[in-house]
């Protein structure tokens, strides 16, 4: 498989691997506990429609029984979460697979220490990363790729990866793709302008643009590379992770129980994610929700090592997997 050169992700977390490294110490402080004995985590959010069950867990009690109190702290993606797990203001954080493995990769002490995502099982959910298209596009499929333009929120990561996947399992050449980075709020005007040819529409852009008629669908990116594949899971770092197993294992129990009771309860997920996000509630009632994961599942997490080793920065190492995943 022909490996691509992935600078913006590798040079984002290189940026932060000496700090992480440095600021990890023996010395870290760990979470506080007040006199009742209940722990306070710092969590490392973004605003996307994933990271609901941790909202619900909040709200149904999960974490509470667990003698946890979560405190959201905001960062503007995954590169900021890493930046604020080295520096120590936060104790665990969302974190794409492909990223978490090319941070271990390079050496940063990354663990797993909850599940998260996975992707879809069947080719038509459009759950995990639908690729839409103009609906007068003459674009019908993966194959008629080459050439083309394609929009993603950041070049180098998830999106890059399992996008490239698709394409060479299609038999299309993934350098024969430009990946233009553009944000998610600007990707349906850029593919009505004709800017680029496909936009990696994420909601609340997807049902926006589907169902307004001027887009389509055409893949899942996610499904098409591999399906059910773990697509993002909560991290935190060594040495704060191993010094404090006992408390990381009930954040892993009440995030659990919040993703199982998300995925039987989805109007209550649907409900949490205007209260930390942008979306507003009509969109959120008709967009698809992600499955949430009841385990961290390793033999998926070779199949992302696998794919973002041919299609991630080049030349990275290999993660020792069973050792990155916090037991």
């Amino acid at each position: 498989m022909r490996q691509l050169p992935r600078p913006t992700v590798s040079a984002a977390l290189a940026a932060v691997a000496a700090s992480l490294l440095v600021g990890c110490g023996s010395d870290d402080e760990p979470s506080a506990t007040d006199s009742s004995g209940v722990v306070t985590l710092r969590v490392a959010v973004f605003p996307i429609a994933n990271l609901a069950p941790l909202y619900v867990g909040i709200e149904q009690g999960f974490f509470e029984e667990e003698g946890l109190s979560i405190e959201p702290v905001e960062q503007g993606g995954g590169a900021q979460v890493i930046t604020a797990l080295s520096a120590g203001e936060v104790d665990v954080g969302w974190s794409s697979t492909p990223g978490t493995i090319i941070a271990a990769a390079q050496g940063l002490p990354i663990r797993i220490v909850a599940p998260g995502t996975v992707g879809p099982d069947s080719a038509d959910a459009m759950t995990g990363q639908p690729m839409v298209v103009a609906a007068d596009s003459p674009i019908q499929g993966i194959e008629d790729l080459a050439g083309k333009k394609i929009a993603v929120n950041t070049v180098g990561n998830i999106l890059e990866v399992t996008i490239s996947a698709a394409l060479e399992k299609a038999g299309v050449d993934p350098g024969s793709v430009e990946f233009v980075e553009i944000p998610p709020p600007d990707q349906p005007a850029a593919l009505a302008t004709g800017n680029v040819d496909v936009i990696s529409a994420s909601e609340p852009f997807y049902t926006q643009v589907t169902s307004s008629g001027e887009g389509r669908a055409i893949f899942d990116a996610f499904y098409a590379a591999a399906p059910s594949l773990p697509t993002g899971h909560w991290i935190s770092t060594d040495p704060h992770a191993s010094e404090n197993e006992d408390v990381l294992a009930r954040f892993d129990r009440a995030i659990t129980e919040a993703n199982e009771y998300s995925n039987s309860n989805p109007d209550e997920a649907r409900a949490a994610i205007p209260t930390f996000t942008q979306i507003p509630p009509g969109i959120v009632d008709r967009i698809g929700l992600s499955t949430w994961s009841d385990d961290i599942d390793v033999s998926g997490l070779e199949t992302v090592q696998e794919l973002t080793r041919s299609y991630g920065p080049p030349d990275l190492d290999e993660v020792d997997l069973d050792s990155l995943v916090l037991e």
